[in-house]
């Protein structure tokens, strides 16, 4: 059987951009949220991508979505609440947060060494 390679063509990119700017406004606006429930139409972009693209390209939208859907606000919260859930170190001084440039970088490109 032949391999079927898919092109990254300028359409497909920008269905991408686009499926990736839909899935940010519908996760912040478009949800409920009720305690601790949330419910949300988020999910339609990346199904979108998936039957229009394929998973990879789909997997691909999901992910910088959440890249970029996260807030810097939200990251700081998480490090002061639960600083054991991020995957890099963190350093608290009373209430300020402080990332260790070195070790967020690592992390991000995924070669996070524990020591």
């Amino acid at each position: 059987m032949k391999e079927k390679k898919t092109k990254i063509s300028v359409r497909n990119i920008t269905l991408m951009a686009m499926l990736i700017a839909i899935e940010i406004v519908l996760s912040r606006f478009c949800s409920i949220q009720a305690w601790n429930v949330k419910i949300g139409f988020a999910f339609i972009a990346p199904v979108t991508a998936a039957i229009l693209m394929g998973p990879a390209q789909a997997a691909v939208v999901a992910g910088v979505a959440d890249v970029l859907g996260t807030s810097a606000k939200t990251l700081i919260q998480t490090a002061r609440n639960a600083p054991d859930s991020l995957g890099f170190p963190v350093i608290k001084i009373g209430k300020r947060v402080r990332f260790p440039k070195r070790a967020f970088i690592d992390f991000m490109l995924g070669s996070s060494k524990k020591e």
